[in-house]
């Protein structure tokens, strides 16, 4: 039996994450994904030049909406998400 949409979250804790996913052809090392904890977080590690997209530009395309998406000129996607984890007990 599976559970209903909202009682599966209702048990979880939600908090909103930025995903950035370069092109294989441009990311920086190894890794194609970064997930941050806010669009601010993004330009602490990446400079404007490198990600083609200011943060004011992001906060004006709307990108502070869960399931945003904006795909720079230099073809990095950036996209509101909400993650999920597991509500601590309380011993």
């Amino acid at each position: 039996m599976q559970k209903s949409s909202t009682s599966r979250t209702s048990l979880l804790n939600r908090s909103q994450v930025v995903r950035v996913r370069f092109p294989a052809s441009s990311a920086p090392g190894d890794e194609t994904d970064f997930i941050f904890g806010s669009l601010a977080a993004v330009f602490d590690m990446f400079s404007e030049a490198e990600l083609g997209v200011s943060l004011r530009a992001l906060y004006a395309l709307g990108l502070v909406v869960d399931g945003a998406t904006h795909t720079t000129p230099l073809g990095i996607k950036i996209k509101k998400m909400t993650a999920y984890r597991k509500r601590q007990k309380n011993s």
